[in-house]
C-alpha cells in the first residue's frame, strides 16, 4: 500500500509500506448509492527508516530540473573558505559536497545561488555537487587549496 501527498509547489511525496488486514467489516453510511467497507490493518515498520515506511520518494513538480552549477567562485579556497555557486534549481538544497565531502555550513540564497564554507579536504581536484529534492546536479569542477 501508499500514500501519496502533494504539495503546493507540486512535489510529490509517495511512502510505501507492507500492510496485514487485521479486520474488515461493512460501513452502514452510504456514499451516494454505495455502502463501503472499513478496513483495520497494521503497517510493517523499517528499523532502516527509523520506523517508519518501507520507502519514500520525492516525485519532482513537471517542469521541474535538476540543478546546475554553471560557476563556482573564487577558485582555488581551502577549508573554511566562503565560495559562492551560481547556476539554477537551487531551491530546496539539501546537500553540498566538495570532493565528496559534505559541507556543513550552506546557505540558499536564491534558486539561482548559494553560500557555502569550505569543507575540510586535500589540495587539487574537488568537484561539487548540489543536491535538491529533485536530485543531484552534474558536478563541478574545482581546485582546492589544503
Amino acid at each position: 500500500m501508499f500514500t501519496e501527498e502533494i504539495f503546493k509547489n507540486g512535489v510529490i511525496r509517495r511512502r510505501i509500506a507492507e500492510v496485514s488486514v487485521k479486520s474488515a467489516k461493512t460501513d452502514k453510511s452510504e456514499r451516494g448509492s454505495v455502502n463501503a467497507t472499513e478496513i483495520t490493518f497494521k503497517a510493517k515498520r523499517s528499523a532502516s527508516l527509523n520506523n517508519e515506511h518501507l520507502g519514500e520518494w520525492l516525485i519532482p513538480a513537471p517542469g521541474t530540473a535538476l540543478p546546475t552549477i554553471t560557476s563556482a567562485l573564487p577558485t582555488g579556497m581551502g577549508a573554511g573558505s566562503t565560495v559562492e555557486l551560481v547556476g539554477t534549481g537551487f531551491t530546496g538544497a539539501t546537500a553540498v559536497t566538495v570532493g565528496g565531502v559534505a559541507a556543513a555550513m550552506f546557505t540558499v540564497n536564491s534558486a539561482t545561488s548559494i553560500t557555502l564554507a569550505m569543507p575540510t579536504g586535500s589540495a587539487g581536484s574537488s568537484p561539487i555537487v548540489v543536491t535538491t529534492p529533485v536530485g543531484a546536479s552534474v558536478a563541478k569542477a574545482y581546485t582546492r587549496v589544503a
